[in-house]
């Protein structure tokens, strides 16, 4: 930022001072201006000038025609300056108008701030680890109430799968109870049926009896009809009178006049006997009855045949040695809670998995070792000597011996190429250097003030650097987009903090046309101050006519040579009235005893030589800076001017 500065010079008669030099050299570094830099303004016919003072400090020099350069006085622009003349800035107060107690009652002030800032600094860091324990508890407990969720979830879920292993073992058991129930029923029906059939026999016996006493009684009622005939004498019995009765052996006749012989009583007597009783049947001997069919559920008889058929349907056609419920008992350990049994047994069973199926159906060969494919099946690799040896030792030691790693094989790599942690593998492109720079890669800046930042924070390394505006920073460029080298030296820099070590830059810049590529930036620390110089790395002739043609100083007209560039000058001495001017190859003068030159002599006509007395000619003009010489002798001297060939130095 820069403030206007105007006004008028005068001297003490109220004449104003035309054509007098007004020199601004800088005291300090600052975001604008390099210290040791020299602003030159020219007042007008009537004194007057104007110009953009940079922000910084300056010592003001004053030069009128052939006097000597005189300092007036030192001046500081702010940000904050407000525009005024030149006796403005130089008659304001500073840090040296200040009285010795004035500025020890500042510092007392400044002191107790600073240790006021110190207790709200060591306050508000310690709110600040207040608020990060909080967070930090906060977040534990999220943790550990995220662990108990989940771990709480897995015993739900084996809890589940227990449960549902002990359910299907129950209802097995269940189904095995039930079987031997059923077995049961069928086996009393059976048992029932035989008493029923038994019963039948019984029945039949007494109805064998009960026919003999009908055949008693029928011989009584035969005689007691003989009686009865022998009474009737010969007439004929129906169903209302008394007669003879006659007799039918016949059992299958249904006449009412006919009588039974004892024959036909005889041949029912003896069908009978082959009947059992149908409210109490009985049987003798080994009795048999019809088979009913296996979808048999009404009254019918079930003999052996159909009970041994159930059987087996219920055993499922088990082998003999399981036909029956003692065998089927004894077969399930006689254990009465069979069902908490089979559960506690499989609550310590690996549940099935596809992997370990899998690998059981792997055939083991010698020297070889299983791996998933791609298709995620099971198959056998060969393993090789080495890798059995490998696999036999047991110490990461050993096996980085076995494998012939050294010690880089126990490091971790950088985070990132700019990683300086010591004991790590160096990434490719490390610190910068061998790295393939993108234009996303590079740090950017918009001039010399963001620059300049930077340039003290930063650390050996090379970087890819963009800086829009460089023309204030880099001499000969207007931006620069390129690489730039970062060097500390090794020596007599000790310091901790990095803006306080000496640095070395080399700026590769990409080719411009008709500006420079290289430059040295040279920064370094002193006192409390950094300083910075910057020069052009001559490297052809178009670097070395740059360095050698560069000008110094804002003006339109009057141009003087930059640092490093010879030009021809007059020397006027060491004080104005010298009488014994003298220079010599070496001599170091300042700018302002010296003047330019100027050689003339007459021009040819034509195309051919033509010669004449030249004429050298002085001006009162000076320049800025110091100078050394590059031609003179000392051992002559005068009161004359001296021309010599001069290089500008600072």
């Amino acid at each position: 930022m820069s403030v206007v500065i105007s006004g008028a010079l005068i001297d003490g008669a109220g004449i104003p001072m035309s054509g007098c030099h007004i020199t601004l050299k800088s005291r300090v570094n600052t975001s604008e201006v390099v210290m040791r830099t020299v602003a030159d303004v020219v007042t007008g016919n009537c004194g007057e000038y104007c110009f953009k003072a940079q922000t910084g400090k300056y010592c003001v020099y004053l030069k009128q025609d052939w006097r000597d350069e005189y300092c007036v006085g030192d001046i500081a622009v702010y940000d904050d300056s407000k525009p005024g003349t030149l006796n403005d800035f130089l008659t304001a107060l500073d840090e040296g108008d200040l009285k010795p107690d004035v500025v020890k009652r500042f510092e007392e002030l400044v002191a107790q701030a600073q240790q006021s800032a110190e207790a709200a600094a060591e306050s508000e860091r310690q709110v600040g680890q207040h608020v990060a324990d909080a967070q930090q508890i906060k977040s534990d407990c999220e943790v550990l109430a995220d662990n108990v969720q989940q771990n709480a979830e897995a015993v739900a879920e084996d809890k589940n799968q227990v449960a549902q292993l002990a359910s299907s073992a129950t209802q097995d058991a269940a189904r095995a109870e039930q079987a031997v129930k059923d077995a049961d029923v069928i086996v009393q029906k059976a048992v029932d049926k035989l008493g029923e059939a038994a019963t039948l026999t019984g029945e039949a016996k007494a109805s064998a009896e009960a026919a003999a006493k009908s055949e008693q009684g029928a011989k009584q009622h035969r005689d007691e009809a003989q009686r009865i005939v022998d009474d009737l004498k010969g007439s004929n019995a129906s169903t209302t009178e008394k007669g003879l009765v006659q007799l039918c052996s016949d059992t299958d006749n249904d006449s009412e006049e006919l009588a039974a012989t004892p024959k036909a009583v005889k041949t029912v007597m003896d069908e009978t006997k082959t009947k059992a009783p149908l409210d109490s049947p009985a049987f003798t001997g080994t009795p048999t009855t019809p088979t009913p069919p296996d979808d048999a559920a009404g009254l019918e008889t079930a003999n052996a045949a159909f009970v041994r058929k159930l059987l087996a349907a219920l055993v499922d056609s088990s082998p003999e040695a399981l036909d029956t419920l003692n065998e089927l008992a004894a077969a399930l350990g006689n254990d009465p809670n069979f069902a908490t049994t089979v559960t506690n047994a499989l609550a310590g069973k690996q549940p099935l998995n596809d992997v370990l199926t899998a690998v059981s159906q792997i055939t083991p060969e010698e020297n070889t070792l299983p791996y998933f494919s791609e298709g995620g099946r099971i198959l056998l690799a060969a393993l090789s000597e080495k890798a059995r040896t490998l696999l036999a030792l047991d110490t990461p030691e050993a096996m980085r011996t076995e494998l012939e790693l050294k010690a880089a094989a126990t490091m971790d790599p950088q985070s990132d190429i700019r990683d300086r942690t010591p004991g790590r593998l160096a990434l490719s492109g490390m610190h910068g250097f061998g790295q393939a720079f993108a234009s996303t890669d590079a740090l950017t800046f918009d001039g010399q003030a963001d620059f300049v930042g930077w340039l003290k924070e930063s650390t050996p390394g090379r970087y890819a650097v963009s800086i829009a505006d460089s023309s204030t920073l880099l001499a000969g460029t207007t931006k620069f987009n390129g690489i730039i080298d970062v060097m500390w030296s090794p020596f007599d820099n000790d310091e901790s903090d990095t803006a306080r070590k000496f640095k070395t830059l080399l700026c590769f810049n990409q080719y411009y046309d008709g500006e420079h590529s290289i430059h040295r930036l040279a920064y370094r620390w002193s006192g409390n101050n950094w300083d910075s110089t910057v020069s052009p790395v001559i490297y052809d002739g178009d670097s070395l006519a740059f360095l050698l043609s560069r000008t110094a100083g804002s003006g339109s007209y009057f141009k003087y040579p930059a640092v490093g560039v010879p030009v021809l000058a007059v020397y006027r001495g060491t004080t104005s009235g010298d009488k014994e001017i003298k220079i010599g190859l070496g001599d170091v003068v300042a700018g302002s005893r010296l003047g330019a030159v100027n050689i003339k002599c007459a021009a040819p006509p034509g195309t051919g030589s033509y010669g004449s007395t030249p004429q050298v000619g002085a001006t009162g003009y000076t320049f800025p800076g110091r100078y050394m010489a590059l031609s003179g002798a000392r051992d002559s001297y005068g009161n004359e001017a001296r021309i010599c060939l001069f290089v500008r130095i600072e």
